[in-house]
């Protein structure tokens, strides 16, 4: 027991004279590249002198490599400092330490470890490419700086995989100088599309990475354009100008090309100068109001285009008034329904007033009305016959319609008491014959009596004066009117024989002869028929009491008497029914101060209806 104590006591005394201190400072930086230089201080002091080898290995992964070795001779308690600068041989990457030793005759007296470090292959970089997006028909250039982690650039190969839609399209390589390179892929190897690129990078001591799809970008065909109008506004007829400039997706002004100018059917063509455009546009008169498009498209030299739209505002101009009615012929009494409309150049409507119009056959104007686009005219049941006018105006635009109002002759009458009322209910003076057929109980009569009425105008008819007192039914062109009491003349009824004949016959013989004891109209025929009118009264009550004595001679008298006068008789009913030769009415016209008033009127029947009221006038 006492001689193990002893022994331990002996060995701690001398094995501390045989250590030495090794002193290893911190490596730094903590990562390093393949083929980096690596530096290692470290220190040692033994107390004793000592004559040996001290060595230096780098371990990674268990794999070893040594880095030095050199023989150490220290005398005691002598301090060895050293610095040496190493380069990272190829060897495993990873976590890897440093260790020092010194061993004398192949013993090892020391060693000591370094903090870990980390070797790595990996390299970094940078790829430009200056814009996301390359225009079509420019090179694609690329430039790289490839770097160690220390920073410090590298030379070595780049090879580069260039992929369209991620497919290769091409591989190429290029030297890595100072850590830099450029690449260029021309414009003929590219079209429109998506585009990515792909570096494998090596150095020389074995480094290296892969940058996968280390740029993408896009190659496009557009342009830009910048567009405008030298006007808002543009009336039909009229032009403006499409001013614009072009650009690429630079900004550069594109120098050479051509562009396209589309408004509603038109395609102008024209090439681009020095980056900019410049059209003008005529405007068609009959283009519709309101907003249209013009299309803009661009194309330069390379195939790349561009586009825009504007929008140009077509006022409205009133062109067109347009009048409208549903026939060509009316009847008095109708509803003429009237449209008038305003169109614009684009035969769109326009909401304008606009003024109507209306005259009759006569020239005369029959309404002047403002509408906006319809309305009904009635006919009055008197409208004259003929073609009447209606005319449209809305500013300076006119419309004009012609239209017939078609004739209707036409009377009405009716029964008052024993007065027949007759109304010209036409659109022209009534000329004819009214028949009537009076039948009583104790005698029957048929008259007929000549009527010229113009329009609107009425007459009436005393039954009283041509039928004895009864009770009549009253036939009057087919008409029936029933039970009429008629208080008639006193007189013998002459029209049931033929004394009436006769009367009628003395007054045509008195009137013949008058004629031309006055030597025909060369004084004023109404006084004169005044005048011979009163006589006639007087004549009528004396042939009437010859008549009643004178019955039973009457017969043979009237045919006598019939015979004798019958051509003087025709002569005078001329101008009594109104219906004189043309050369007596010519020297009515002349000799006639009434008739002269109706010298205007240039018609016949005027000078008819003339001598007929001179006739009639009490």
């Amino acid at each position: 027991m006492k001689r193990v104590l002893f022994a331990l006591i002996f060995l701690f005394i001398i094995i501390p004279s045989s250590y030495a201190i090794i002193e290893l400072n911190e490596i730094t930086p903590k990562i390093y590249n393949l083929g980096d230089k690596i530096k290692i201080s470290s220190s040692v002091l033994r107390e004793n002198s000592f004559d040996g080898i001290l060595k230096i290995h780098l371990l990674c992964d268990r794999e070893k490599v040594p880095l030095n070795s050199r023989i150490l001779k220290l005398s005691a308690n002598e301090r060895y400092n050293f610095l040496d600068e190493f380069t990272i041989p190829i060897i495993s990457t990873g976590d890897c330490f440093a260790k020092i030793f010194i061993e004398e005759n192949g013993n090892l007296i020391e060693e000591k470890s370094s903090e870990n470090f980390k070797i790595t292959k990996e390299l970094s970089g940078n790829f430009v490419l200056v814009n996301s997006k390359v225009q079509l028909g420019s090179n694609v250039d690329i430039t790289g700086d490839v770097f160690k982690v220390n920073g410090k650039r590298i030379e070595g190969i780049a090879t580069i995989y260039f992929k369209r839609n991620k497919n290769i399209s091409f591989i190429d390589t290029k030297d890595i100088k100072e850590g830099r390179f450029m690449f260029s892929v021309p414009s003929n190897y590219t079209n429109v599309g998506s585009y990515s690129v792909d570096f494998d990078i090596r150095d020389a001591n074995g480094n290296e990475n892969i940058f996968q799809d280390a740029i993408i970008f896009e190659i496009t065909n557009l342009l830009n354009l910048d567009l405008k109008l030298d006007k808002d506004k543009v009336n039909p007829g009229g032009n403006f100008e499409v001013i614009g400039s072009v650009n690429n997706i630079y900004g550069k002004r594109v120098d050479r090309g051509s562009f396209i100018v589309r408004f509603k059917e038109k395609e102008l063509k024209g090439d681009i100068l020095l980056g900019d455009i410049n059209q003008k546009i005529a405007v068609d008169n009959n283009i519709k109001t309101g907003f249209h498009n013009i299309f803009v498209e661009v194309t330069d030299e390379a195939g790349n285009k561009g586009s825009g739209n504007l929008n140009i505002e077509v006022l409205g101009k009133a062109s067109k008034v347009e009048l409208k009615i549903e026939k060509d012929s009316y009847k008095p009494g109708d509803g003429l329904k009237i449209s008038a409309i305003v169109y614009d150049q684009g035969r769109d409507l326009v909401d304008k007033d606009i003024e109507i119009e209306i005259r009759d056959s006569s020239g005369v104007k029959r309404i002047d009305k403002t509408i906006k686009r319809e309305f009904t005219f009635s006919l009055p049941l008197i409208s004259r016959p003929g073609e009447w006018s209606i005319k449209a105006t809305s500013g300076a635009l006119k419309d004009e319609k012609k239209f017939y109002v078609t004739e209707i002759k036409d009377i009405n009458y009716k029964v008052e008491g024993q007065m027949l009322v007759v109304t010209n209910i036409g659109n022209v003076a009534f000329d004819d014959i009214l028949n009537i057929n009076l039948d009583g109980v104790t005698s029957s009569s048929s008259i007929s009596k000549k009527v010229f009425l113009d329009l609107g105008e009425s007459m009436s008819i005393d039954f009283g004066k041509e039928v004895t007192t009864g009770i009549y039914k009253v036939t009057i062109n087919d008409k029936l009117f029933d039970n009429v009491k008629i208080e008639g003349r006193s007189l013998i009824d002459y029209r049931e024989n033929i004394n009436l004949i006769f009367v009628l016959l003395v007054i045509l013989v008195l009137g013949v002869l008058l004629y031309k004891k006055r030597g025909g109209f060369k004084f004023d025929l109404k006084k004169y028929f005044r005048k011979e009118r009163k006589e006639f009264t007087g004549y009528v009550d004396d042939i009437g009491k010859v008549l009643h004595d004178k019955m039973e001679q009457k017969e043979r008298f009237v045919k006598k008497e019939m015979q004798h006068l019958r051509p003087k008789l025709n002569t005078f009913t001329e101008y009594i029914t109104i219906k004189p030769r043309e050369d007596k009415l010519n020297e009515y016209k002349q000799k006639s101060s009434y008739l002269k008033k109706r010298e205007k009127e240039k018609t016949e029947q005027h000078y008819k209806e003339g001598l007929f009221n001179m006739f009639n006038d009490k």
